[in-house]
C-alpha cells in the first residue's frame, strides 16, 4: 500500500472503494465480493485500486482501523483535556459509532459475515475499555485484559444480537440495558425481578 501522505485524489479515491466496498457488504457475504466488483462501483481502474491496496483485505482493514480511530479519538479528547471518562461515555461513544456504519454493520450482522462483525465491535470496545481502565481507573496492566475480555464479550454480544434484528428493542434501549448491568451488576437483575413478583 501506498505510504506517502495521501493528496485530495487519493483521498477522493480511496473514499470511492470504501464507499463501494461498504454497499457491495449489504448486498453479498465478503468472500463473494470480489476486487471486479469493487473497481466497477468505485468507477476506478484496477491499476488505480492496486496502486493503493493490495486485496479487498486491506480495503476491510483499513475501514475497521477508520472505526477504531474513530473511538480512539474520542477517549483523546477527555483524557488530553483531563476530564472525566467512565462507561456512560463508552456507550455514548459506541452508539455514535454504531450509527455512523450502521449499514455496514447491519449487513455483516445479517450475512455470513459475522466475524467481521465480531471484530469490529468487539476489537473497538477492547481498546476503548483498556484505555478508559488505564487512565480513569488506574487498574494494573497484570489484570487489564481479565477485566477487557470480561465486558468486551458481553457488551459485544448484546449489541451484535440487535444489530442481528435478535433483540426488539431499540438502540437507546439496549444500551440502557448494558449500562445498568455494568453499572449496577447482577444485582440490578434480581431486584427487578423481585419487584414485578411483588
Amino acid at each position: 500500500m501506498n505510504s506517502k501522505t495521501p493528496d485530495r485524489r487519493c483521498i477522493k479515491t480511496k473514499n470511492a472503494i470504501h464507499n463501494a466496498f461498504l454497499s457491495l457488504i449489504t448486498e453479498k457475504d465478503y468472500d463473494k465480493i470480489k476486487v471486479t466488483d469493487i473497481v466497477k462501483r468505485a468507477n476506478v481502474g484496477r491499476k488505480t485500486f492496486y496502486l493503493h491496496y493490495e486485496s479487498k483485505d486491506d480495503v476491510l482493514k483499513e475501514i475497521q482501523d477508520d472505526f477504531y480511530q474513530s473511538g480512539d479519538a474520542r477517549i483523546s479528547k477527555y483524557i488530553q483535556k483531563g476530564e472525566r471518562y467512565d462507561i456512560h461515555h463508552i456507550f455514548e461513544d459506541l452508539d455514535g459509532l454504531i450509527m455512523i456504519y450502521i449499514n455496514f454493520l447491519k449487513a455483516c450482522a445479517k450475512r455470513d459475515s459475522y466475524h467481521l462483525l465480531e471484530d469490529i465491535v468487539k476489537g473497538s470496545l477492547e481498546r476503548i475499555i483498556s484505555s478508559v481502565l488505564k487512565e480513569r481507573y488506574h487498574i494494573a496492566d497484570e489484570v487489564t485484559p481479565s477485566y477487557v475480555t470480561f465486558y468486551s464479550s458481553g457488551i459485544s454480544s448484546l449489541f451484535i444480537s440487535w444489530l442481528r434484528d435478535e433483540i426488539p428493542m431499540s438502540l437507546e434501549q439496549v444500551t440502557e440495558v448494558a449500562e445498568k448491568v455494568c453499572f449496577e451488576g447482577a444485582d440490578s437483575l434480581i431486584k427487578i425481578g423481585v419487584k414485578r413478583q411483588a
